[in-house]
């Protein structure tokens, strides 16, 4: 086993090394403090360390000496030391006593700093710090605006929240006004129809010896009168036949702002109904502005909850957030999911039936909502699964361009 001694750990430190006798003679010294002095390590050797002090610090050498041999050590001295080109080199020293295996005390430990390097350090870690205040300063500032500009979007918010309040309340009333007119219109024809229906199944079974198209006749009766039945079932439908325009207002719209609002409305609104659980999701990322009108976004989405929450009764309503950038457009998924394993299709029927061409509907909010997804430059569309448990309804938005113009047009919502 290699044995450890004074001479080896002075060749082995990178820190500047030499070990002086009490008489200040040099017994030995390490490379990197040649190098510093500009001398050769075998010329510090026996060589007097005041040689290679400066002049008027001479007495520096005996003061430490001594003062390391009584205290045992000195620490954080500055002095300066001569290189061989006669060059000044201020230094920092620290001075250990040295003892032998008997506990003898025989030399002094001198490990010398050259303080130019520190000096340096210390310039980079001022430089750092003034570098780091400016980041700070700088970020601190970004925090003002940010909160200036989430003020400025909470009033908005709340103003857009008002606005929805307002809205949701004109809608509901319509939509009762709508609900007593059409019950009170389906009285009217259901007793008479019903009637209709009674007479003709008794003339059909006293006609059974009449000619045949006396039988043809009272089928068509019936045929007819259960149309009718129908029609009354789907009156809504009706209302199609009109031709209507609608003026689009199409402008960068931001999303999150948007739906927001909607979701602080159906908060408050949901919140006496605890079957019902409503839940906005957002991407972590920033919403991209996509280009639409913002008012007939606000009703299609109304429309499309509030037809949920007429269907579902109990279960949880999820709107997703989704931005595609690959093909530059937001998708909007409204999926609703029934409480329990038994349910019936209603809520699957009535979005599927947006869907069949020649036949009547009972959703004349969901086909005008569709149409003005379409009118937006959007696609409307739906699914489900687990057996028409969930049921997905999605739209799309392009994203806002400012390269292109967006004129406000007027389109068509009827067919």
């Amino acid at each position: 086993m290699q044995t450890i001694t004074v001479d080896n750990i002075i060749k082995s430190l990178n820190e500047c090394l030499a070990l002086i006798d009490f008489n200040g003679r040099i017994i030995d010294a390490n490379a990197p403090l040649a190098k510093l002095l500009g001398v050769k390590q075998k010329q510090l050797v026996g060589e007097y360390a005041v040689n290679f002090w400066r002049k008027d610090k001479l007495n520096q050498i005996k003061e430490g000496i001594d003062y390391a041999k009584k205290h045992g050590r000195l620490e954080n001295e500055i002095g300066a030391l001569v290189s061989k080109k006669n060059k000044e080199i201020p230094v920092v020293f620290n001075a250990f006593l040295m003892k032998d295996s008997r506990e003898k005390p025989y030399a002094v430990m001198v490990i010398i700093k050259d303080l130019r390097k520190l000096k340096k350090s210390v310039e980079v870690i001022k430089d750092s710090k003034n570098l780091l205040k400016d980041k700070i300063f700088k970020k601190k500032q970004d925090l003002v605006d940010l909160n200036h500009k989430l003020s400025e979007t909470n009033k908005r918010l709340k103003l857009s929240e008002e606005t929805l309040k307002t809205l949701f309340k004109q809608i509901k009333e319509t939509q009762r006004l709508k609900s007593i007119y059409l019950s009170g219109l389906s009285e009217e024809f259901y007793n008479p129809i019903l009637s209709i229906l009674g007479f003709t199944e008794i003339l059909k079974e006293k006609a059974s010896k009449s000619p045949e198209n006396e039988k043809t006749f009272l089928k068509d009766i019936k045929n007819y009168s259960s149309y009718l039945l129908e029609t009354l079932v789907g009156l809504d439908d009706l209302l199609k036949v009109e031709k209507n325009k609608i003026g689009l207002k199409m402008q960068k719209t931001d999303l999150f702002i948007v739906y927001s609002g909607l979701k602080n409305i159906y908060q408050n609104i949901l919140e006496f109904n605890k079957k019902i659980e409503l839940e906005f999701v957002f991407p972590y990322e920033p919403l991209p502005e996509v280009v639409a009108d913002r008012a007939k976004l606000k009703l299609i989405m109304i429309n499309i909850i509030n037809t949920i929450i007429a269907n579902i009764k109990e279960g949880k309503i999820l709107v997703k957030i989704i931005p595609n950038s690959s093909e530059n457009i937001v998708i909007t998924k409204i999926e609703s999911e029934y409480a329990t394993e038994e349910h019936d299709d209603v809520l699957f029927e009535r979005f599927s039936e947006l869907f069949k061409t020649g036949e009547k509907t009972d959703g004349l909010g969901l086909e005008k909502s569709k149409k003005l997804v379409e009118d937006m430059g959007g696609y409307f569309n739906f699914d489900s699964r687990d057996n028409g448990r969930i049921v997905t309804a999605s739209f799309t938005l392009a994203f806002f361009d400012a390269k292109k113009k967006h004129h406000n047009m007027e389109v068509g919502t009827g067919d």
